[in-house]
């Protein structure tokens, strides 16, 4: 999920417990999520980018929507430096990832806003919201994965890196050649 319009609101509707990643290019202007409870959760948020690239300082600022809808209050707010990040090689994704911090609250029933942005507002990240990893089938991780690589700039090479193709494209081919073997070897 991107957003395209400034300070356009990325509705979340999964529930709180649910890890979500959304795919995001800032262009100018901060982003920005709304998650609303009914129960008491924590909010947690964490930002990925590509560490082939140059890094860029991106900082999460969590605020409460106050009841009545007037103004906000803030919970958290995360600005560590990307020297700070940490540097992890992911294979199902086939990328080296430069991952913050989490920006992490018990909070009160209520709506929420994790807004995202840098000093200049430029540069292409992944925002992870919610604990664990996201629920995929298979099938469902091969399309996530590939567009996760596009949108970092990779091209579909890139795809055939990921263990989730690697592996299972390597036993295809082990079993074929056995298979193969067996049959000219009668």
């Amino acid at each position: 999920n991107t957003t395209t319009e400034p300070y356009e609101v990325q509705v979340i509707t999964a529930a709180p417990e649910e890890r979500r990643e959304y795919l995001g290019v800032l262009t100018g202007d901060p982003q920005m999520y709304e998650i609303t409870s009914q129960e008491p959760f924590t909010l947690r948020a964490q930002v990925r980018q590509d560490a082939a690239t140059t890094a860029v300082p991106f900082g999460l600022i969590a605020v409460r929507v106050n009841d009545g809808g007037r103004g906000v209050s803030e919970v958290a707010r995360l600005n560590q430096p990307p020297q700070n990040w940490q540097v992890v090689s992911d294979r199902v994704y086939a990328l080296d990832w430069r991952v913050s911090d989490a920006l992490e609250a018990a909070v009160s029933a209520g709506t929420y806003r994790i807004e995202i942005s840098t000093p200049e507002n430029r540069g292409t990240y992944m925002l992870s919201i919610g604990p664990g990893e996201p629920a995929r089938g298979f099938f469902a991780s091969l399309g996530t994965i590939r567009s996760v690589q596009a949108h970092f700039g990779y091209s579909l090479w890139r795809w055939f890196a990921s263990s989730y193709v690697f592996y299972p494209l390597g036993i295809l081919l082990i079993a074929g050649g056995i298979g193969a073997t067996l049959y000219y070897r009668r």
